[in-house]
């Protein structure tokens, strides 16, 4: 350490590939310009102050045949640290990065702290100007203050409810500008829209479908004088429903009545003759038992699930219509998360599946106009 820091303080390089722009001469062990290399860096520079996206500044360079100093394509990382490296401005720095974590890696965005770090002012040949640097750290803070704003903001109440009618993929939420000077659009959209599939379904504005489906919910399935009408249909759904159950029930009954008929019959015999092969025949058959009784009281309570009143229904929808017009984030999710079981976005239309009951969903269906 003690001959790195003075090879530093002599601004001799001390190990590793140098930044890109640069060159280590094999004389002087110090960096030297690559021409090549240099024009890249001034065009990356260059393209951010002009407020181009990082997008666009990876094209621009691929487009001219650049690449990485270890021969890669420029992707985000490799500009933001080019983009942050004062080396640049013909300052020589060591040891600026972050010790290791626990995993023996270097995080390259953190950096020590400034007590700890070597700066030698004017000791590299420049290929920034200081003031061009220091206007790109400035629009880089900007940017990322930006960013973090923008993103606490956005949430999504439908997320993990909407599913693409025409491919079956998933939407998810969606937050951009169409450039810096732009209003943020939030919107839902397919996960395949970019993907190898390249899904043509449309991108749908956030706030219209939450819009519909808060709506939906308030005047149509928590209209009360719906209920009659739900709980008639509810009923007939859950007749046949408890016709299925009732035979599952029956049969366990005779299957359980069948094993106790074989145990009284067995314990008799044992009890005249101790024989041990019927004694483990007896064990089996309580296992037995036990297994279908937990059987038959998990059907009894599926059947008891099956049943709903009209002045359940009536507080549970009056306890919800209160929820979402109290208007909190909070609210809104959880009666999203309890009463809305999938939504199918078409080309043109909406098709919104709501659960009123345990395993019983009403279907509505609205023009993907909203």
């Amino acid at each position: 350490m003690k001959g790195l820091k003075e090879n530093a303080l002599t601004c001799r390089h001390t190990g590793g590939t140098p930044c890109l722009g640069y060159d280590v001469d094999p004389t002087t062990k110090k960096l030297v310009i690559n021409p090549y290399e240099a024009e890249a860096v001034k065009t990356i520079f260059k393209m951010y102050l002009e407020n181009e996206g990082y997008t666009k500044i990876i094209e621009a360079l691929n487009q001219k045949g650049y690449r990485t100093k270890r021969g890669a394509a420029f992707d985000k990382n490799s500009l933001y640290e080019i983009l942050m490296n004062e080396k640049y401005t013909g300052t020589f720095i060591y040891n600026k990065s972050a010790s290791k974590n626990a995993n023996g890696k270097f995080n390259r965005h953190k950096s020590k702290d400034d007590s700890e770090i070597i700066r030698v002012e004017g000791r590299l040949p420049a290929i920034i100007g200081k003031e061009d640097f220091i206007a790109v750290q400035k629009k880089m803070e900007e940017r990322k203050r930006r960013t973090a704003a923008f993103t606490a903001k956005q949430e999504y109440l439908l997320s993990g409810k909407i599913v693409c009618g025409e491919c079956g993929s998933a939407f998810a939420g969606s937050s951009r500008r169409a450039n810096p000077t732009h209003p943020i659009y939030i919107s839902y959209r397919c996960t395949k829209k970019n993907g190898a599939i390249k899904c043509k379904n449309p991108e749908i504005q956030r706030d219209r479908l939450e819009g519909a489906v808060l709506r939906m919910l308030s005047e149509c399935i928590f209209d009360e004088t719906r209920l009659p009408g739900l709980l008639q249909d509810y009923n007939a759904y859950a007749a046949k429903k408890n016709t299925a159950l009732n035979t599952e029930i029956d049969a366990l009954k005779r299957q359980l009545g069948e094993i106790d008929k074989g145990i009284r019959n067995i314990v008799k015999v044992v009890e005249q003759t101790g024989s041990a092969a019927l004694s483990e025949r007896l064990v089996g058959l309580e296992t037995e038992k036990a297994s279908i009784t937990a059987a038959l009281d998990e059907a009894k309570l599926r059947l008891s699930d099956n049943t709903v009143s009209i002045n359940g229904l009536r507080s549970a929808f009056r306890k919800a219509k209160k929820m979402l017009a109290d208007g909190t984030l909070k609210n809104r999710a959880a009666i999203i998360e309890r009463y809305v079981k999938k939504i199918t976005v078409y080309k043109d239309k909406i098709v919104i599946e709501f659960n009123i009951a345990p395993s019983f969903t009403v279907k509505n269906e609205i023009m993907r106009g909203l």
